[in-house]
């Protein structure tokens, strides 16, 4: 089952905490802003506050010798709650963004994002060419898929990794994460599970607006 992006620990030396920053939510009733769910990307809207990220994000790659491609989509983070005003004048918090449609104008939208571009996510591989987990699939980079499908009845986004066979190992193609092991459970690690949960982080730290001093 799909459930987005789902932070699980931090790379390197940093403390297994679930930091994360608050930012503004874009969007009055009648700019008609989307649903987030807990789970998706988000990036900035020029209209200021962050918003749901449709499009899989790419980092510096460097595909020829003499030729270096520029991060594409780059995007905040991965949206993990929210608290808002709904329509009835009351405070809400949740695990996801319901849109604007179930706010009130002029009251604010406040959404809880995980920025670290050294954070470990759990995320589905069910989307694309069924295919069960092997070692040889460490270290390969992938892009994101199904973004734009959160689900209303759970809250969660509905991003997988696009195809887990068509992983590509090499730093010169550009993507969105970088798989790095998989979830050991007895089960889902073995050949019977053909869309099993894996361990990603982000392809390059330039994915984000705050990787390497790039975007914002």
């Amino acid at each position: 089952m799909a459930y987005g992006l789902r932070p699980v620990s931090h790379g390197g030396y940093l403390y297994n905490t679930g930091g994360n920053e608050a930012f503004p939510i874009f969007g009055d009733v009648s700019d008609g802003t989307a649903v987030i769910g807990n789970g998706d990307i988000v990036t900035l809207n020029a209209g200021g506050g962050i918003q749901l990220g449709t499009t899989t994000p790419t980092g510096l790659a460097v595909p020829a010798a003499d030729q270096v491609d520029a991060p594409t989509n780059q995007i905040m983070g991965v949206f993990v709650g929210c608290e808002y005003v709904d329509t009835t004048g009351t405070p809400q918090w949740g695990n996801h963004y319901p849109g604007s449609a179930a706010t009130t104008d002029g009251n604010d939208r406040t959404g809880y994002v995980v920025t670290s571009p050294s954070a470990v996510f759990q995320v589905s591989s069910g989307s694309g060419t069924p295919a069960a987990w092997s070692d040889t699939y460490i270290g390969s980079i992938n892009i994101l898929s199904n973004m734009s499908s959160a689900s209303i009845t759970t809250g969660l986004s509905g991003i997988t990794i696009a195809n887990l066979a068509a992983t590509d190992p090499t730093p010169a193609v550009g993507g969105a994460v970088r798989i790095i092991g998989v979830v050991k459970d007895g089960k889902n690690e073995t050949s019977s599970v053909t869309t099993p949960d894996v361990l990603v982080r982000w392809a390059d730290p330039t994915v984000l607006y705050y990787g390497f001093g790039l975007g914002v």
